[in-house]
C-alpha cells in the first residue's frame, strides 16, 4: 500500500505546501516506498505555529468547558477505533513493527481514552465531583 500526501494538514485543513521538495517515505523491513509527504519548508512551519498559536488565542478549545472537551475526545477516540486496523497497517508499513504490535499500539490509544468518559465510581468520582466544575460524582454532565 503506497499512501502519498501532497498537502499539509494545518488549521484543522489540507494546504498547499509552501516549499516544493517531498520525502519519500521508506520501509525499514525492504526498503520499497510506501508513501511521499511534502517536505516542510520554513515558510510552511511558520505558518503551522502561527495558526496553532492563533487557534489557541482566539479560538474555542481553552474557552471550552471540560464536559465539551472530553465530548471531542470521545467522538475522536471513537472515530479512530473504527479505522485502527488502517492506522496500524500503515505503522507496520512506515516503521516495520509487526502487524500485532502495531494494532496493540493503535487500540491501546482507544483504550486509554475511554476513561475519560466512562462514569467514575466511588471514590474517584467523588474526588472528580469536587475539582471538575458540571460533573457530578456519578458522571453526569449538567451545565
Amino acid at each position: 500500500m503506497t499512501r502519498n500526501f501532497t498537502q499539509n494538514f494545518v488549521g484543522g485543513r489540507r494546504v498547499d505546501p509552501l516549499g516544493a521538495d517531498f520525502i519519500e517515505v521508506r520501509s525499514p523491513y525492504d526498503g520499497s516506498q510506501v508513501g511521499a509527504v511534502p517536505l516542510a519548508a520554513q515558510a510552511d512551519v511558520d505558518l503551522a505555529v502561527a495558526t496553532a498559536r492563533k487557534a489557541f488565542d482566539e479560538g474555542a478549545w481553552p474557552r471550552m468547558p471540560v464536559v465539551d472537551r472530553i465530548a471531542v475526545i470521545r467522538r475522536f477516540a471513537e472515530f479512530y477505533e473504527t479505522r485502527s486496523d488502517e492506522f496500524a497497517g500503515l505503522v507496520t508499513a512506515e516503521m516495520g513493527a509487526p502487524a500485532w504490535f502495531a494494532k496493540a499500539i493503535q487500540t491501546s490509544f482507544v483504550i486509554r481514552a475511554k476513561p475519560i468518559w466512562l462514569p467514575p465510581r466511588g471514590i474517584l468520582g467523588k474526588c472528580i465531583a469536587l475539582a471538575i466544575p458540571g460533573v457530578t460524582q456519578f458522571g453526569s454532565v449538567t451545565r
